[in-house]
């Protein structure tokens, strides 16, 4: 399974190659609340947690979505609301060493996500793009609208490519 790169919420543009035979997971729109993110205690000292329903701020941010769209190579994906996940209970997040949020090396808990995810089943051999918009209105961060295009080329199998090395092939 190769999974696609989301965003912290911005638009991106993306090109990379999937081996042939591989799925690809996509984050199309997600959220996650907790003590590693920003919402209280520790990455906000000043705010501590007090006992809050997380699930439900999850819950309601992801529904601001108003607009939700998926195409892959320019066919809308159908009934994308269908796809919305959330985590069963609080998780904990263990930041390694020079994390990229730049937070102290440590356990964070609790935290919740939620969203919509998709799992694309093998794509054929060549080019493809996903393309995904979202417009989201009524979040606790305002307006959030972005875009997301992957480029994606679909190579032979790593399995093929051994083989073509072996035989001296590009």
């Amino acid at each position: 399974m190769r999974f696609a790169p989301g965003t912290l919420g911005g638009s991106a543009e993306r090109s990379y190659a999937v081996p042939a035979g591989k799925a690809i997971f996509v984050p199309v729109y997600t959220w996650i609340f907790g003590a590693a993110v920003y919402d209280f205690e520790p990455t906000v000292p000043s705010v501590p947690f007090v006992f809050c329903d997380l699930p439900a701020l999850g819950a309601t941010n992801t529904e601001t979505a108003e607009d939700l769209e998926v195409y892959l190579d320019g066919v809308a994906l159908k009934h994308l609301r269908r796809y919305r996940v959330h985590s069963p209970g609080p998780f904990r997040i263990v930041y390694p060493e020079n994390s990229l949020l730049r937070e102290p090396a440590g356990n964070y808990f609790p935290e919740v996500t939620d969203g919509y995810l998709l799992l694309l089943a093998s794509l054929a051999k060549g080019p493809h793009e996903i393309r995904i918009h979202v417009r989201a209105p009524d979040t606790i961060c305002g307006l959030i609208e972005f875009d997301v295009l992957h480029h994606i080329t679909v190579t032979r199998t790593s399995h093929d490519l051994d083989e073509a090395g072996a035989r001296g092939e590009d």
